[in-house]
C-alpha cells in the first residue's frame, strides 16, 4: 500500500505586513558557478514521490522581497527551487488577496533579487501531474530592478535555469 504523504506549507497573513529582506553578502551567491546546460548543478535534490500539496494564503499583508548593495534576496512561495524531481500529483497554490507583493533589487549592478509564487525553480523534472495555481485578486504584484541589478519573478510557472538571473 502506497503512503499517500502531504506537506501542507500555510503561511495566513492575516492584517498584518510581512518583510523578507535580505542584506546578506555572500561571494558564491554573487559569483555562482556558470550553468552547464542552464539547470542548478550545486542545487539541493528534492524528490517528489508521493502526492504533494503546497499551500500559501496571504491577505491583506505586504510581502516584500529586497535586495540592495550587492545582496541576493530570494523569495519562494508555494514553490520548490534547486534540483527538483517530481514523480507525483502535484499541487501548487498561491491565493493572494488585498495584499501588496514586491519583488525589488536595486544600488548597484550585483544586487539580485529572485521570487518564485507557486514555481518550480533550478533544475526541474515533471513526470506526473502538475498544477501550479496563482489567484491574485485585489493587490499589486510588481517587480522592480534599479542601477544595473537584477530581480526575476517568476509566477505560476517553472524556471529551469536559476543561475541565469546574472
Amino acid at each position: 500500500m502506497k503512503k499517500a504523504f502531504s506537506i501542507f506549507a500555510a503561511a495566513l497573513l492575516v492584517a498584518t505586513g510581512a518583510m523578507a529582506t535580505n542584506n546578506h553578502h555572500d561571494d558564491d551567491d554573487n559569483n555562482p558557478p556558470p550553468p552547464t546546460t542552464g539547470a542548478c548543478v550545486t542545487c539541493p535534490e528534492i524528490n517528489v514521490n508521493a502526492p504533494l500539496t503546497q499551500s500559501t494564503t496571504i491577505t491583506s499583508s505586504g510581502v516584500s522581497n529586497q535586495a540592495h548593495n550587492g545582496a541576493t534576496a530570494r523569495q519562494n512561495i508555494a514553490s520548490n527551487s534547486g534540483n527538483v524531481d517530481i514523480n507525483a500529483a502535484t499541487l501548487q497554490s498561491a491565493s493572494i488577496s488585498s495584499s501588496g507583493v514586491t519583488n525589488e533589487a536595486s544600488d548597484n549592478a550585483n544586487s539580485m533579487a529572485t521570487q518564485n509564487i507557486a514555481t518550480n525553480i533550478g533544475k526541474v523534472k515533471v513526470n506526473a501531474a502538475l498544477q501550479q495555481l496563482a489567484v491574485i485578486s485585489s493587490s499589486g504584484v510588481s517587480n522592480l530592478a534599479r542601477s544595473g541589478s537584477v530581480a526575476t519573478q517568476n509566477i505560476s510557472t517553472n524556471n529551469g535555469c536559476s543561475v541565469c538571473n546574472k
